[in-house]
C-alpha cells in the first residue's frame, strides 16, 4: 500500500503528525525525546534522554530541518521500482537556516523499522524524476 510522506497522515496525506509521532503516516513514536521531536525525521528537540534513532544516535541536529512542502508524485511503478516526480523549486521547499546542497531518498518496507538510503545527490532546482529500484513486491 501507499504511505504518506514523513510528517503527514490521513486518506489524502493532508493531516500533520500530532506531537509525539513522526515519519511516514506518523506511525513512529518519539517517546525517548523529553522535549518532543521533529515530525519529519524524529530528531529530538533540544536534548535527548536516550538514543532515539534507528542507528542508535543521539545528535544535536538543528530543529529547523529543510523539507518538501508537497509529497513526491508517483509517475510510474511496478513490482520492483517506482518513479517519482519531485518538485525541488524553491517555493516548494521549506528551508532551514542553511542552504540545501544535496538530498537523499529514503524508503523502507512496510512494517520494517530499517530505512534504505540512496546515495546523496546534488540538488538542482526544478522538477526532477527519481527512480527507486530494488523494491520487494
Amino acid at each position: 500500500g501507499c504511505t504518506c510522506a514523513p510528517g503527514y497522515y490521513g486518506d489524502n496525506c493532508s493531516l500533520e503528525c500530532e506531537e509525539g509521532f513522526y515519519g511516514g503516516d506518523c506511525k513512529q513514536t518519539c517517546n525517548l525525546c523529553p522535549y518532543g521531536c521533529n515530525k519529519y525525521t524524529g530528531d529530538c528537540r533540544d536534548q535527548c534522554s536516550k538514543p532515539h534513532r534507528l542507528r542508535d544516535l543521539c545528535l544535536n541536529i538543528p530543529q529547523n530541518l529543510s523539507y518538501l512542502r508537497d509529497a513526491p508524485e508517483i509517475v510510474e511503478s511496478n513490482f520492483t521500482s517506482v518513479k517519482l516526480k519531485v518538485n525541488f523549486t524553491s517555493s516548494k521547499i521549506v528551508e532551514s537556516l542553511e542552504r540545501i546542497k544535496f538530498y537523499m531518498v529514503q524508503h523502507r518496507e512496510d512494517m520494517s523499522s530499517t530505512w534504505n538510503n540512496s546515495p546523496y545527490e546534488e540538488l538542482k532546482e526544478g522538477i526532477t524524476n527519481i527512480t527507486v529500484n530494488g523494491l520487494k513486491p
